[in-house]
């Protein structure tokens, strides 16, 4: 039952470059939290500072009432799932997920009937028991992340980290991987940071997402709540595809405005804003229904993705990306869109 508690949390390095930047989180008894950014933004220092391997130059963190700022790592009872697996290639599956109770056999005073005991179950659990006199060549690479997982979930870690688990798989079984991650650590009520870069890794395994950029955390929430309702710029440009465009607000209306993008659109506001502010407006494709509405395109292209259609539209001198589960007509011809949501940012 551990709720980890981040204050303020601030790491510099050589005195300039500011990898975390002030971070309050929170992430709940037993709840996976998902840390998702673009590379260099500092959820891998995050990560670190909790796991101890790095030192916060201010701030606290907290393992329930415990403050563990300044303890080592090896006495935080974490456990980390690194993005290279880094298993022992002479040692088989057994003896590299055993590993970590036998550097451990004498503190807790584990017996090596225990030990086994113990890794035979782990093994059922990641479903390498079949596999467990196997050596790492000789396993495919989910195999050998879930190795990885197994190591880590031996030990019984209060907290688990995950830093870019699935970055090393192809695109399926980066699929396959983060349901049974998710499953794993729901069924073990195991209290898990997420970090990825991955958008749609992140929604698919966490409880709740926290955005982070330039060391800030920007917003926290469900998946909904960050892809439905982001409240910056940066939230709502890098969940998910947009087209971005310019305008002025010719209406506010408490939190929606009208603004003139070229044509005249409704937007939410998340940030306040006046009659006459320039701003960004951001629309996403699937936002765009096509077929009716008050808006008079023309189809420059229609391109088939698999789960939908991709329409290139020409509206009033603006080119917009639409999705869909069908064409809705040829190249050259028009037809009508409604814009079904929208936000605006000041710039």
């Amino acid at each position: 039952m551990t709720i980890v508690r981040l204050e303020k949390l601030r790491k510099v390095f050589d005195n300039r470059v500011v990898a975390v930047d002030d971070v309050d989180l929170v992430i709940n008894d037993g709840e996976i939290l998902a840390v998702l950014g673009p590379s260099g933004c500092g959820k891998t220092t995050l990560l670190r500072l909790v796991a101890g391997l790095e030192e916060p130059t201010s701030g606290r963190i907290y393992f329930n009432d415990r403050d563990v700022t300044k303890i080592p790592t090896q006495q935080r009872n974490t456990a980390i799932v690194p993005q290279t697996w880094a298993l022992w290639p002479h040692m088989t599956v057994f003896e590299n997920v055993a590993y970590g109770l036998r550097l451990k056999k004498n503190q807790f005073n584990l017996t090596e009937r225990e030990i086994k005991r113990r890794v035979e179950e782990v093994l059922e659990l990641v479903g390498l028991a079949e596999l467990s006199n196997r050596r790492p060549f000789q396993l495919s690479g989910g195999q050998q992340q879930r190795v990885a997982l197994a190591r880590a979930l031996v030990v019984q870690p209060e907290v688990l980290l995950l830093d870019e688990p699935l970055a090393n798989l192809d695109a399926k079984l980066r699929v396959e991987l983060r349901e049974e991650v998710r499953k794993i650590a729901k069924k073990l009520s195991i209290t898990t940071l997420y970090v990825t870069h991955d958008q749609e890794e992140a929604m698919a395994v966490a409880d709740r997402v926290a955005v982070m950029n330039a060391g800030r955390i920007l917003q926290v929430g469900t998946p909904e709540e960050i892809y439905h309702k982001p409240q910056n710029f940066f939230v709502a440009t890098f969940l998910g595809r947009s087209n971005l465009f310019r305008g002025r607000v010719v209406e506010a209306r408490g939190e929606v405005a009208v603004i003139d993008i070229g044509f005249i659109i409704t937007a939410e506001t998340p940030q306040k804003v006046s009659q006459g502010d320039e701003v960004y407006v951001v629309i996403r494709p699937e936002d765009i229904y096509m077929g009716f509405g008050g808006v008079r395109c023309s189809v420059e292209d229609v391109v088939f993705l698999g789960r939908f259609y991709q329409t290139t539209l020409r509206c009033s001198n603006k080119t917009l990306k639409a999705e869909g589960p069908k064409p809705p007509a040829r190249p050259g011809e028009e037809i009508q869109i409604e814009i079904a949501r929208a936000w605006a940012f000041k710039t």
